[in-house]
């Protein structure tokens, strides 16, 4: 009994220190993998914006290539470098480069990824190059609103027009499986493709100063009753996940409205594109 008792102090200090090795090891484990997956987190996200644009089909393959080929971590990293230029927006509409607006383009992200980037003063879109590097591609505006459990994070890709849907990915998102979940399926997504954002009413009356920026997420009954200028806006909602279909249509309808003048200005973005390419 006494043996027992003079052991449980050296017992308890084992213990002590196994644990803290233990936890010293998982820290030092920790930091070392940090960059690595800061790079995998920074490649999931040039990946979805270029399949948002359609440079990549949802599976990972390069659209434009003739030879159907799946695009590397490499390839995915050099597209979106050689291609992809974030700017910013003003409640006016002017559009600027991260150095125009005197921002440090990482830490801009890091700071208002969580609420978005509709609300600032310096909105962020993102230049997509055409293969020659030539001519606008395609703009990409990233969205965020509320589906029914957390946040939902997406990016809309517009054609040069900034009216027509070119493409839509959301990436993030925590809704019910099979049912909110729903938005990130590739077959779910691919109905906004060529959708009009621009509603000018249910007779497409209104002039363009009128008009909403918007799309419409409705259930497929409905749509069937609209006429042709309406579905040109509308895309079906997730049967048994209203909150959800709800939310991306708020959203969409929400960010759209922060970004208006942009969407509205024929600006000078070719020969700003030029400018940061050269």
């Amino acid at each position: 009994m006494s043996d027992k008792k003079n052991n449980s102090p050296y017992v308890l200090t084992y213990i002590f220190f196994l644990c803290l090795v233990s936890a010293l090891v998982l820290a030092t484990t920790s930091e070392a993998l940090k960059p690595l997956q800061k790079i995998e987190k920074e490649n999931a996200q040039y990946k979805q914006l270029l399949i948002s644009c359609k440079i990549l089909d949802p599976e990972g393959y390069f659209i434009e290539n003739k030879q159907k080929k799946r695009a590397s971590k490499d390839e995915i990293n050099r597209v979106y470098k050689t291609r992809v230029i974030p700017m910013v927006a003003t409640s006016t509409g002017q559009t600027l480069t991260f150095e125009e607006a005197g921002l440090n383009y990482t830490r801009y992200i890091s700071q208002h990824h969580k609420q978005g980037f509709s609300q600032l003063k310096y909105k962020l879109f993102y230049l997509v190059k055409t293969p020659d590097k030539k001519s606008v591609f395609a703009y990409i505006i990233p969205i965020n609103g509320q589906g029914l459990w957390d946040a939902i994070y997406g990016y809309l890709s517009l054609k040069p027009n900034k009216t027509e849907i070119l493409g839509i990915t959301f990436y993030d998102q925590k809704e019910t499986p099979g049912l909110g979940a729903v938005i990130t399926e590739p077959w779910w997504q691919e109905q906004f493709n060529n959708k009009s954002i621009l509603f000018r009413g249910k007779n497409n009356n209104l002039s363009v100063e009128q008009s909403t920026f918007m799309v419409i997420v409705e259930k497929p009954a409905k749509i069937m009753q609209m006429n042709t200028y309406e579905k040109n806006n509308a895309v079906d909602a997730i049967s048994g996940a209203t909150i959800t279909s709800n939310g991306v249509e708020e959203c969409i309808k929400i960010i759209l409205k922060q970004y208006r003048n942009f969407l509205l200005k024929e600006g000078s973005n070719e020969q700003k594109m030029e400018k940061v390419s050269s």
